[in-house]
């Protein structure tokens, strides 16, 4: 058994305030792995970054523009002009776990954090890139006749760019997507009602039939967490344990949220989170 992991440095960021928290992330999360796993148990790879145009798949043109012209200048979560680079590279590393997911037995693994960017008309910033989006979207562009699932379990609610993606039917079209914040929203969340929708999500996107499903496996529903917390260990082990065993379409899945900085005591409960669904993964996928 071999775990395929995509990482490259350069999706990697130390040292950047606000987003860059996330971004650093990805690369603590890969040394946690070489550190936790014998070489011969993953396999690293790596994959181009998306470009400008794969992004107006997804997104504008004028938050687009904005964006490339000065990312620092472009609203939210953006202090750092490497981030933009940080994120394409991300995003290119989930479209190619994502390629990978057709060739392999269990689901694929993309070091990158973050990716479900929430942007409303009007909204900028990079802290609004919906990469979860433009990898489906480049992925359906590659394989046209290609339908996508999108499981995104973050608190964050997303708006989608519902402007430009309608303006692309022959991608929206080929796309189902759930999205769980609407939970986070009730401080007295029910772990069972959770689980049931989470559930109905599977059955849903196995119903859509499927070539291939991102899975966003956010962490910004652990206890531990500054900003949020809700559920400890082993239900977040349960949680990615029903997505794994359950969707029967290929699954390429990414490190999601994750406030408290990297270094601290409580990051690395996290990141070993992370490790728990990444050992998860290898469970066998329904028929």
């Amino acid at each position: 058994m071999t775990y395929k992991v995509f990482f490259d440095t350069r999706q990697a960021l130390n040292g950047c305030d606000q987003y860059g928290s996330t971004i650093a992330k990805s690369a603590a999360f890969m040394q946690l792995i070489e550190g936790q796993l014998d070489s011969s148990e993953f396999q690293r790879l790596s994959s181009p970054p998306v470009t400008r145009d794969d992004i107006l798949l997804v997104h504008d043109k004028t938050y687009i523009d904005a964006l490339f012209a000065d990312s620092r200048a472009a609203g939210n979560m953006s202090i750092d002009s490497r981030a933009l680079d940080a994120c394409l590279w991300s995003i290119g590393s989930m479209v190619g776990a994502l390629t990978q997911s057709l060739y392999e037995d269990m689901p694929v693994c993309s070091c990158a954090s973050d990716l479900h960017g929430a942007k409303a008309i009007g909204e900028t910033g990079i802290g609004f890139l919906n990469g979860l989006m433009v990898t489906a979207a480049k992925f359906i562009q590659m394989n046209p006749k290609a339908k996508v699932g999108i499981l995104d379990l973050s608190f964050q609610e997303v708006g989608f760019s519902q402007e430009t993606w309608n303006e692309n039917p022959g991608i929206a079209d080929h796309v189902i997507r759930f999205n769980s914040a609407q939970f986070f929203k009730n401080p007295n969340l029910n772990w069972g009602e959770f689980l049931a929708w989470i559930r109905n999500s599977i059955d849903a996107i196995n119903s859509f039939s499927c070539d291939a499903v991102i899975y966003q496996a956010s962490a910004e529903m652990h206890l531990i967490e500054d900003l949020h917390g809700f559920f400890g260990e082993a239900p977040m082990r349960t949680r990615d344990g029903l997505v794994f065993g359950n969707i029967k379409a290929p699954i390429a899945w990414n490190v999601g949220g994750g406030s408290t900085p990297v270094g601290r005591d409580l990051a690395n409960w996290v990141l070993r989170g992370h490790l728990s669904a990444l050992l998860n993964s290898s469970k066998l996928r329904t028929s």
